[in-house]
This record gives structure tokens, sequence and C-alpha cells, in this order.
């Protein structure tokens, strides 16, 4: 059998391992208390930095509410990221003339200057954290260089991040640019159609703040995103789920009126929103939903069918149905409606011959008495 000792010395081989093992040893203690120093120096940071913010808050308050008008100027990142964390606690829950108080301290402090020049950085960490932290701030002064440095924009994360932004500072022009963003977008990594949502969400909340008296200006911008078959479906789906996050009631009249050109993907989303906005309006369509071919359009009828007048046929016929989602549905919405309708209903299907229909009842029935 050939070894290695038969080519090399063995006792230079003996001295490498032992040198190579020695290495490895040391690299891994002086690796040990690097990760030990670099803990003790963050601890250190946090507790200054918790420090700086009691000590801005005081300040903050002293201002705001006493009256006291004592400069705050900072001259390093830390204090810089203390200050930040806590004027975007306090515009995170105040309004009128106390937020106007707080932005200019925002201002005067330097602030927000320190971090515009973070968002044109070399570095995207840096951008991203610039444009992360203004977003609270809401600066609708700065509509345009958001705009520009979007199209400027190379990173994927932050241009997710300054979209966002832009969508809590919406007015009409830039609720149609971020639908045509959004629609045409270079993003490389994947959107959620909840990310999408929550966009509409800030930008319809921001629409209306501005525009209190011109809701149906901002009713009309919808109606033309929905009209305009370029825009992608997914957009549109996230824009009319948003509606009823906002309280958007006013706009069922164009759901309404758009519903029978929609595709069934739309159709649904539609349903949800009337039916998650409680309007009885939603029982015109409901009518012709319930029997319809798509599952989860009998589905999501059956879900709102108890807002109907005639919730006892539709009910009974989806609590038949062949699909088990769609019993579930009607069997859930059973718990919604009064006892006189909801007993008629169960009296009915206990009567009747179908299985799964009886199943399904007392299954609902059971889980509602065990939460009762």
């Amino acid at each position: 059998m050939i070894l290695l000792t038969d080519f090399i010395n063995k006792y230079f081989l003996m001295n490498f391992l032992y040198f190579f093992i020695l290495i490895l040893a040391l690299s891994c203690f002086f690796h040990f208390l690097l990760l030990i120093l670099q803990k003790i120096r963050i601890e250190k940071r946090e507790k200054k930095k918790k420090i700086l913010e009691k000590k801005y808050i005081e300040k903050i308050m002293e201002t705001l509410y006493a009256n006291k008008s004592e400069e705050i100027k900072i001259k390093t990142p830390l204090e810089a990221e203390a200050l930040s964390n806590v004027l975007i606690s306090f515009v995170s829950n105040l309004t009128g003339e106390i937020l106007h108080k707080t932005l200019k301290i925002a201002y005067d402090s330097g602030i927000i200057a320190f971090y515009l020049k973070k968002c044109t950085s070399k570095n995207w960490l840096e951008r991203i954290e610039g444009f992360e932290k203004l977003a609270p701030f809401k600066l609708y002064e700065y509509k345009d260089f958001y705009i520009d440095a979007l199209k400027n924009e190379n990173n994927s994360f932050v241009q997710l991040q300054i979209i966002y932004n832009l969508s809590l500072i919406a007015d009409k022009e830039i609720f149609l640019f971020l639908v045509e963003i959004l629609s045409n977008t270079h993003i490389k990594i994947y959107l959620s159609l909840k990310f999408i949502e929550q966009l509409f969400v800030n930008a319809l909340k921001s629409m209306l703040e501005k525009s209190k008296n011109e809701e149906l200006l901002i009713i009309k911008s919808i109606e033309r995103v929905l009209l305009d078959d370029k825009i992608n479906i997914d957009v549109k789906k996230s824009l009319i789920h948003s509606l009823s996050s906002v309280s958007l009631n006013s706009a069922k009249d164009i759901l309404l009126s758009y519903f029978n050109k929609a595709s069934d993907d739309l159709k649904i989303a539609i349903l949800r929103t009337l039916g998650r906005m409680g309007v009885p309006e939603i029982c015109q369509l409901i009518r012709n939903t319930y029997r319809s071919e798509n599952w989860i359009l009998r589905t999501v009828s059956a879900q709102y069918a108890y807002l109907c007048e005639n919730a006892v046929e539709i009910l009974i016929k989806s609590l038949c149905d062949n699909n088990f989602y769609v019993r579930r549905s009607a069997g859930l919405a059973l718990l919604k409606l009064g006892p006189k309708f909801r007993n008629q209903i169960v009296e009915l299907i206990n009567k009747s011959d179908d299985r799964y229909a009886k199943e399904m009842v007392n299954f609902i029935l059971k889980r509602a008495s065990n939460y009762a």
C-alpha cells in the first residue's frame, strides 16, 4: 500500500499539520474576539442612542407644548438617527398645528437635509435608508425630486422605496404616474398584490386628505384607470380592493357599471370590495354570479349573499354546490343571517338528500356554538 509518507518526510508533514492547526485555532480565537468587541461596540452605540432619544424627546416636548425655542442641531450620524426616530414617532401620531411645528423642527435641525443627501449617495444602502427615513415626513414639496430619483434609479429595492414615498404624498398627477409605473414596471423583483394594494390605499388617503371637496375628481381618475385596456390587470385588481380599505363607498357606481365589461378576476375583486363596503347594490350582481361556471365567483357570491333579500334561495343553492369552497363560504354566510332565515335554511337542508350540504351546515353550526 502506497502512503503519503513514502513521498514526504513524515516529520515535515507532522510539523506542517501542527502549524496549520495552530493557525486555524488562532484564527477562530481572533474571530471570536472581534465578535465580542463588535457586540460591545453595538451595545454602547445603542445605549448612547437611547440617551440621545430621551434628550430629544424632552427638548421637542418643551418646544411644542412649553413654547421654549431651544435650537436642536445634529452633528453626527448617531445624533441624526436618534433625532429622526423621535421625530418620526411624533409625525406619525400628530395632526394640525403641532404637526407643522414638528416638521419645522425636522427642517431646522438639519434632519431633512441630512437624509436628502443620503438619497443621492453612490451606495444603494445609503440611498434606501435616506428615502426610508424621509417617507413618514410626507414631503409634498419634494414630489419632483422623488419622480426624478425614480427615473434615474437602477436598484429595484430603492425603486420600491421611492414608489412607496410617492404613494404617501399622492395627488391626481402622482396617482396616474404610479399606475403607469406599476403597469409598465422595470422593477426586476416580484411585486405582491398586497403591496400594490397598500400603495393605492396610501395614495387614495393622501388624495382624499388634500381634496376633501373633490371626491368626484378622484372617482373620475379611478374610472379612467379601470377603462384603460393598457393597464395591467393586477394593478386594476389592487386598486379595486383598496377602495374598501379607505371606505370610498361613492365609487360603488363605477364598479357596478364596469362589472359586465370586466374579466372574471376583476369581477371577483369588485364583488369582494362591494361586499366589504356592505352596500346592498351588490345583490344586483350576485343574482347572476351565484350560478356562474367559475367556482371562485360562486364562492364570493355565497360569502356576501346574506346582504340580499333572496339570501335563502342563494345560500340553499350554494350549500348544495359540488365545490367544497362554495359550500363552506355559504355555511359561513349562514351565521350572519338572522335566526328566522337561518333556521329556515337549516330545516330545508336537513330535509334534502344532499349529504355534503347537511355535513357543512352541521359543521358550521357546531363550530359557531363552540365559540359562542
